[in-house]
């Protein structure tokens, strides 16, 4: 496709540098658990609510698995407050976004898990109770956020190579301009 001058943002050939932006502002997005209803729904207080609901509160392991849980968005939330302190101070999204979306979507998906078991069978059933409602639909939703902001794995490859200094993975085109690369298309 032929994009006139007029039209592009950026030097030629600076495209993988706004992608890259993009991703990294949608990163830092996604990693920020304060926001939204999945956040609310998986807070220490109504996860504490759902337990005292379903008459668990003086269980000792589901106390302890929402004492881990608690602990996990507490280190995230700490994380998420150094990468704004940066940015307020002018830097760029870091590795603390790339690590704490990694940790939103863990916190998450568990904590989604942790209350399907509490809930148990009325999770699929919602009749509206409390505690009940849309757990299935959270559950059903939380394998997107190991996509969104870039996958898990690319996450963890990127906090490898760029953050930990570890070499890139073996790859035979990894100099090569990916408009020179060898297609199905191209006949190669």
């Amino acid at each position: 496709m032929r994009v006139p001058d007029s039209h592009r943002l950026g030097e030629v050939d600076g495209g993988w540098r706004v992608a890259l932006t993009t991703l990294l502002n949608e990163r830092a997005s996604v990693g920020s658990e304060g926001a939204g209803p999945a956040a609310r729904a998986v807070s220490l207080p109504f996860l504490s609510a759902l337990l005292r609901e379903h008459g668990l509160s003086e269980d000792s392991s589901s106390r302890r698995r929402l004492a881990e849980l608690t602990a996990d968005q507490m280190a995230t939330s700490y994380l998420n407050r150094q990468a704004l302190d940066h940015l307020i101070s002018g830097g760029e999204p870091g590795p603390e976004a790339s690590v704490s979306k990694l940790m939103y979507s863990q916190n998450i998906t568990r904590a989604t898990h942790f209350a399907a078991e509490v809930v148990g069978p009325r999770l699929i059933a919602d009749t509206g109770a409390w505690g009940a409602f849309s757990w299935n639909e959270l559950l059903l939703s939380t394998p997107a956020l190991r996509i969104l902001g870039g996958t898990e794995d690319i996450m963890k490859n990127i906090l490898g190579e760029r953050v930990l200094g570890l070499p890139k993975e073996p790859s035979s085109d990894s100099t090569t301009p990916y408009r020179d690369q060898r297609t199905s298309r191209s006949g190669s």
